[in-house]
């Protein structure tokens, strides 16, 4: 008998939704297309509710902050806004629709990743709307757990969910992974990841999708869905009870002593550094001679906040060919402006940096780099959305002043993100992060989920995380070092004396061979990566040797056509559900790509498709997914 309870309704639709869960920003891949098409649904099952024209409307999804941020910088008396929290779904969800002649022009106030095309250390390109009004990686599965929400309410005409409770007393907050730890524990995950036995159409038949494309967003444990659909319908006693140990869990996870630290709840590290940014601007609002730091190696999101701060220069430091910093550079910059003041009245206030390179697959030393910045009285701001699940880090040594990192970079895609602030700048301006804090906790279901995910990662052990990444490097690499024409960026060989620094993200391209056809051909055999510039657009310029002029160059070709994409390198990244059966499959999926052959296969494997039947395959599963969500 098919399900009629609303709740269950939408909790079978947002499963489906994960088990082809993928980053919606330029992959390739069958999950990428699933995802990007119910993300684009999405927008008109909002736009139907809110009875707004997509023509002349632009919807437009946020969190809190962003909500108030969008109403705070754009003047526009129609402007149309729900969210989730007001119809019984803690999800942290705001929705809104303005119409697109008012964003014509804008630049944008909240900046990351995805708000643009092309960044330069002296220009940027932005990105049209909406995705100039959606810095960082959107909550998709909180978004389509309203969206699906809302067509019920349109139906049924009244909210049910409004209504609708669990009590955390259930078997339902309990699961199989309780009893296990370590490496057992590492395999039981792994085994039931959501999606991994979902057998995927490739031009060799059908087959289990290898997911190489965990730097950009990881898939869902099942015991953190299960948290995380508990958590949706919590009264208000249980909800405050979640957000106190969801605080510790966090706070205990990256050694975060709470007589010194503060744990802030956000939607994903772009608005945590956004923040943090927007602090240090009101902090420095008159006359400063303040300089900031952050490095060749960031993300757009550890970037472009830092440049419109008020009174301050932005300095942007260099990396090695494998992106290490030279500490000893390093240390002589901040010499200069701090204690030889070589440069005035100026002094570097902050540097802010990425722990691990979501490009190169680098790991900096956060302990050398702790100490330099304490010598000279530097702040320090660090990204660990690539660290986060891959190394530990323990800020009782460190002594970092600001830690951001993002649930979905750590099984759990669900909209949440955490910013750990020194209580000291708290106390510099509280109104502000008390602000910040209550309107980050309105996700209070991508916040247990998150929790749920460390605590499980914790058991774990990173020893036994580190030893499988290493093992899958190594294997990558090798194999890697056999196929003509593939050229690999940073570190290329398990010899090399940095690569213990090297984490399990491999960037590549083929010579004469375009990225995007490369990521398209891995596609066709069930394994999905990712290609482009990764908004990290100044570290894959360096890494291929483009020149000033060819930059200056591609940013008019990028103002001139307003479709054009730049081609990047093409990049794999492991997570706890890679194995080293989906890197056999990449090797052999890349060597055929060398050789120029769409179907060379061993005589007892399984006959390819035609091109058209494997296309219509393929269209056919999409629309199947599509219907399940």
């Amino acid at each position: 008998m098919p399900k009629t309870n609303p709740l269950q309704q939408v909790e079978s639709s947002v499963f489906a939704a994960l088990e082809t869960y993928s980053n919606v920003h330029r992959g390739s891949g069958l999950y990428s297309a699933i995802s990007t098409e119910l993300f684009d649904k999405s927008r008109t099952i909002f736009a139907d509710f809110m009875s707004v024209n997509p023509e002349y409307h632009q919807v437009i999804f946020c969190s809190a902050r962003g909500a108030k941020q969008i109403q705070k910088h754009i003047n526009c008396d129609e402007i149309h806004q729900i969210n989730s929290n007001d119809f019984g779904l803690a999800l942290g969800v705001h929705v809104i629709a303005l119409p697109k002649s008012v964003l014509k022009g804008k630049v944008p106030f909240l900046t990351g990743g995805g708000t643009t095309r092309m960044v330069s250390q002296k220009s940027v390109v932005y990105a049209n709307a909406p995705d100039l009004l959606e810095p960082g990686t959107p909550a998709l599965i909180n978004i389509i757990t309203f969206a699906k929400a809302l067509q019920i309410i349109k139906i049924k005409g009244d909210n049910p969910f409004l209504a609708q409770t669990r009590t955390n007393d259930s078997d339902e907050f309990s699961d199989n992974s309780d009893a296990l730890s370590g490496r057992p524990l590492l395999n039981s995950l792994r085994d039931s990841m959501i999606g991994r036995n979902l057998l995927i159409p490739t031009i060799s038949g059908y087959r289990k999708f290898a997911n190489l494309d965990n730097a950009a967003s990881t898939p869902a444990f099942l015991p953190v869905w299960e948290s995380y659909r508990n958590a949706l319908y919590l009264n208000s006693l249980d909800s405050l009870d979640v957000l106190q140990n969801a605080t510790s869990v966090c706070a205990d996870f990256v050694g975060a002593d709470v007589e010194n630290y503060q744990v802030i709840f956000t939607s994903n590290t772009t608005e945590s550094i956004n923040i943090v940014a927007q602090y240090f601007d009101n902090q420095w609002e008159s006359a400063s001679d303040s300089v900031v730091v952050t490095t060749n190696l960031e993300h757009s999101s550890n970037d472009l906040p830092w440049r419109d701060i008020r009174n301050s220069e932005l300095i942007h430091f260099g990396i090695d060919t494998d992106g290490l910093f030279d500490l000893e550079k390093l240390r002589a910059l901040f010499l200069s402006y701090n204690q030889n003041h070589d440069f005035g009245n100026k002094r570097i206030k902050l540097f802010c940096f990425s722990a691990a390179s979501n490009v190169l697959g680098i790991y900096n030393n956060l302990q050398e780099i702790s100490s330099i910045a304490h010598e000279f009285g530097v702040s320090v701001l660090v990204d660990a959305a690539q660290l986060i699940a891959h190394r530990p880090i323990n800020l009782r040594h460190l002594d970092f002043d600001f830690l951001a990192f993002s649930g979905h970079k750590i099984y759990a895609p669900f909209g949440a993100g955490v910013l750990i602030v020194k209580k000291d700048v708290v106390r510099n301006n509280p109104d502000y992060f008390s602000e910040i804090n209550v309107l980050g906790s309105e996700n209070l279901a991508g916040i247990f989920a998150l929790s749920k995910s460390l605590s499980l990662i914790q058991r774990i052990g990173f020893e036994h995380i580190i030893e499988d990444e290493s093992k899958l490097i190594k294997i990558t690499l090798q194999g890697f070092s056999k196929i003509p024409g593939l050229k690999v960026y940073g570190i290329q060989s398990v010899s090399s004396p940095n690569f213990a620094a090297k984490g399990g993200v491999i960037p590549f391209s083929f010579k004469n061979k375009a990225p995007k056809k490369v990521a398209n051909a891995l596609s066709s055999h069930g394994i999905g990566v990712r290609y482009g510039c990764h908004c990290a657009h100044i570290t894959v310029k360096k890494m291929l040797g483009i020149s000033n002029n060819l930059e200056k160059f591609q940013n008019f070709l990028l103002r001139t056509f307003s479709k054009l994409q730049l081609q990047g390198v093409v990049r794999v990244s492991f997570g706890i559900g890679t194995t080293p059966k989906d890197i056999t499959l990449l090797i052999n999926g890349l060597e055929m790509i060398s050789q120029n052959l769409e179907a060379k296969k061993k005589s007892n494997d399984t006959p390819e498709l035609s091109q058209s039947l494997f296309d219509a395959q393929v269209k056919r599963f999409i629309s199947e997914r599509l219907k399940l969500s």
